[in-house]
């Protein structure tokens, strides 16, 4: 680490030594780090290598800061990056520094992702169509297209006894994402097959939320299904209503509803639930009269009762209206669902 230089002097019989001492070098190298997909780089700190005579950065003098770096960025995919090592502003009074890179010194591992179904209720009797999901742990503003969704209890001949079903997920895909970047995580979710109730007019106001739920789950935007005694009421919104125009709700009993000792409930479409300010709507048949004595309206959970209704009592036009929207709520017989 030292060098020592001989001069040779033309005096006859006379040497002149001269002794230069060069600095040492001392090696800066990058430390190795690991990441997530996803993520910022870390700092790079470096070790200091070379010392002389049992020196040490303090000993020695070291002065100044150096950090590797890497040109990995948060959109890189998984694998090993290189860090290139800097002497930054480093400097001591007996030493040089020179850096060496460290290749693959940054390793990007794949990131955390969950996905986890939504979980469904369901009445006896629907086949209902999976496909709410949520996703935690996407990078980079990234999406995934679709997730399988399964479960045993999804058919309509799934068995109330065997409620709750598992929902199992599986083969995200499509998006702009990247399940190499990933170390994906499926959660399961549960389905839950209820009973079909038999309602009848001294039951307790029921709490619509299901129906409406039934609405969010398995049947498209703006329709409702609700529960009779004889199987399952569908509701469909024709016409939403404005400030200038009234909407168009048509509900359709199944011909074995239209039995003696039959009673149903249902609920209005979700929308329509959410306009009406409960206690506030007023309810009559479309000609002003009182509804008859065969329906009913629950103000508390914003449903409608029948019981014991003849099929020539069908097809009945009831208005309801709260907040100067109102909307014409056609009930009518299986049969005779069609253009109106």
């Amino acid at each position: 680490n030292y060098a020592l230089t001989m001069a040779y002097d033309a005096t006859p019989g006379t040497t002149q030594n001269t002794a230069t001492i060069d600095k040492a070098t001392l090696t800066v190298r990058p430390e190795a780090k690991s990441r997530l997909y996803g993520e910022s780089n870390p700092m790079f700190a470096q070790s200091i290598t070379g010392y002389v005579s049992g020196e040490d950065a303090t000993s020695a003098g070291v002065a100044g800061v150096a950090e590797g770096s890497s040109a990995a960025m948060a959109t890189s995919r998984v694998g090993s990056y290189l860090i290139s090592g800097s002497t930054g502003t480093l400097s001591a009074g007996n030493y040089d520094f020179t850096a060496v890179d460290l290749p693959g010194g940054l390793t990007i591992d794949p990131a955390p992702l969950t996905i986890t179904p939504a979980d469904v209720t369901k009445p006896f009797g629907i086949a209902v169509e999976l496909r709410e999901y949520t996703l935690t742990g996407l990078r980079n503003g990234e999406t995934v297209g679709s997730v399988t969704l399964g479960s045993a209890g999804a058919d309509a001949s799934a068995p109330v006894e065997g409620s709750p079903y598992d929902i199992v997920a599986a083969n995200a895909a499509g998006g702009s994402f990247d399940a190499g970047n990933y170390r994906i995580v499926y959660n399961t979710g549960l389905l839950t097959v209820l009973p079909i109730p038999n309602p009848v007019l001294d039951d307790p106001p029921v709490d619509s939320s299901m129906l409406v739920a039934l609405a969010q789950t398995f049947v498209s935007p703006g329709d409702v299904y609700g529960l009779g005694t004889h199987g399952l009421i569908s509701v469909d919104l024709l016409v939403p209503a404005t400030a200038d125009n009234q909407g168009t709700i048509v509900v359709t009993l199944p011909g074995s509803q239209l039995l003696r000792d039959a009673s149903f409930r249902f609920s209005l479409p979700q929308e329509v639930s959410e306009s009406l300010q409960a206690g506030s709507e007023a309810v009559t048949l479309s000609d002003g009269r009182p509804l008859p004595g065969w329906l009913a309206y629950r103000h508390p959970g914003k449903v409608f009762e029948g019981w014991n209704v003849h099929r020539e009592a069908l097809p009945l036009s009831v208005t309801i209206s709260s907040d100067e929207r109102s909307w014409e709520v056609i009930i009518t017989e299986e049969k005779l669902h069609g253009p109106m």
